[in-house]
């Protein structure tokens, strides 16, 4: 320990002298909240992971701290402690106030603070830890600050993290975080409630099509409203809260799953297979290699799951092959389009968000960006389903009246034949019956020919009789 503090004393001396005086955030009762940022609040990344409060609290460690380069500072290397430093001044009794982090996957957190007699208090949570063992059971961590002090008074808080976590720490008044968190939980229930109507509509469509494409888009749905309440912290909070390991792999599960329903359901709504074969098997590739990455995540090493911003390439997939076949007519897709887009801008402000590209305006806005995008896409491609079904509605019609036109044709044609033959059949009956009168004409004179032969018969076999002689008298002739 000794040489490490050394260390860190030497490249305190040898560091330029710049003015890095830490400013104090006063509890002041008409800010309803505040975000610790820049000089007021002091980073100092611990690469042993083995310092204390002791150590960093010490008078060695004071040069060490430095202000915060961005305005949400971040914990990126999972083998290190960060250690951030802030100062609240009590000017006054203006009510109860806690402190709040916003980042649900940060994996442990410990706050210190000293007492009366001087000793460091130490409060902790995080993900790796079971819901029920939180202050204020509420799905952000919270930690209540205590009043009982004076002038100003500095915590400690140290963030050990497996994956990269924002430390956004954020100041609020008791009264106006119950007001904020109704609101937020108000908001998050009417966003659950329309991914469970587009879950229930589509489930509809499915029994009423029998068409696997709306299957494959319920099971969307449903994946993400599990990525919804895994990401926000609600599913720990309500459905898993005795199980913190599940919870931090639960998001990666559930998008892979919608990326997986999504590709499928694309693939059946825009014909891929038959319209763009080539198409459909750069999908069912992606699809491949991003089953093996998965599987890598799951049984690897899961803080892979982090490099979320590999779902920007099947989006664009999907979208790119919605515009193809937009292009060749089908016009269904231009909905799907335009829900394509949004979750396409939904991923760039998260991604911009990462990247610390600059300030952004934190709130809903920015939380939830991504999550209004998502409705957004399923409110455009139930749009989509809907065209589709008008679509198959007017070709079925379409198909039918046809298949009438067809049918009366050929009923036509049948009762043309059916004229035609009772004529030809008339026709062929008047020939029989005058055949008939002719032929019976011809038997009456066979008959009475026939008759008149057995009368000469007859006469004759009476002329071919002979005479017997034997009985004749002769007659007596007188001289």
């Amino acid at each position: 320990m000794k040489p490490l503090l050394r260390l860190l004393l030497l490249y305190a001396l040898i560091l330029p002298k710049v003015s890095n005086a830490q400013e104090s955030v006063k509890l002041n009762g008409a800010v309803k909240q505040h975000i610790f940022s820049y000089k007021e609040i002091n980073v100092f990344e611990d690469h042993s992971g083995k310092l204390g409060i002791k150590d960093v609290s010490s008078s060695t460690f004071d040069s060490v701290f430095k202000s915060s380069r961005t305005f949400i500072p971040k914990a990126t290397n999972s083998k290190s402690t960060y250690w951030y430093r802030i100062k609240l001044e009590n000017t006054e009794d203006t009510g109860a106030f806690l402190l709040e982090f916003y980042d649900q996957t940060i994996d442990n957190i410990k706050i210190y603070h000293q007492d009366k007699s001087g000793n460091f208090q130490r409060s902790q949570f995080g993900a790796q830890l079971n819901f029920k063992e939180r202050q204020i059971h509420h799905k952000n961590f919270t930690f209540n600050i205590s009043r009982k002090f004076k002038g100003e008074q500095t915590y400690y808080i140290a963030i050990k993290t497996e994956q990269p976590a924002a430390v956004m720490i954020v100041l609020k008044k008791i009264n106006w975080f119950i007001q904020y968190g109704l609101r937020e939980y108000l908001l998050l229930g009417l966003l659950y409630g329309m991914i469970l109507v587009f879950c229930l509509y589509n489930l509809v469509m499915f029994f009423a099509v029998r068409q696997k494409q709306y299957l494959y888009y319920v099971l969307y749905n449903l994946s993400i409203g599990i990525y919804e309440v895994s990401s926000n912290g609600t599913g720990f909070q309500y459905l898993w809260p005795n199980y913190p390991a599940w919870n931090e792999i639960a998001y990666g599960v559930a998008l892979y799953m919608a990326v997986t329903f999504s590709m499928l359901f694309a693939r059946e709504f825009l014909h891929l297979k038959h319209k763009v074969p080539i198409l459909d098997k750069v999908i069912l590739g992606y699809l491949g290699l991003r089953t093996i990455f998965f599987l890598c995540c799951l049984f690897i090493n899961n803080h892979w799951f982090v490099y979320k911003f590999i779902e920007i390439i099947p989006v664009l997939l999907a979208l790119f092959s919605g515009i193809y076949i937009l292009r060749k007519g089908y016009y269904p897709a231009r909905f799907f389009v335009a829900g394509y887009s949004f979750i396409l801008l939904g991923l760039l402000i998260r991604i911009i968000k990462v990247l610390n590209v600059g300030k952004m305006p934190f709130g809903p806005l920015n939380f939830y960006s991504l999550s209004f995008c998502l409705i957004m896409e399923m409110l455009f491609v139930t749009f989509a389903i809907g065209d589709n079904i008008r679509l198959l509605k007017k070709k079925k019609e379409k198909a039918q009246r046809r298949i009438i036109r067809e049918l009366e044709s050929k009923q036509a044609l049948k009762d043309k034949l059916n004229t035609e033959l009772e004529q030809k059949v008339i026709l062929r009956t008047r020939e029989v019956l005058e055949k008939s009168e002719i032929i019976e004409a011809q038997n009456q004179e066979l008959l009475q020919q026939a008759e008149e032969i057995r009368k000469m018969n007859d006469l004759l076999s009476i002329d071919n009789t002979p005479v017997s002689y034997t009985h004749l008298t002769l007659p007596t002739i007188e001289p």
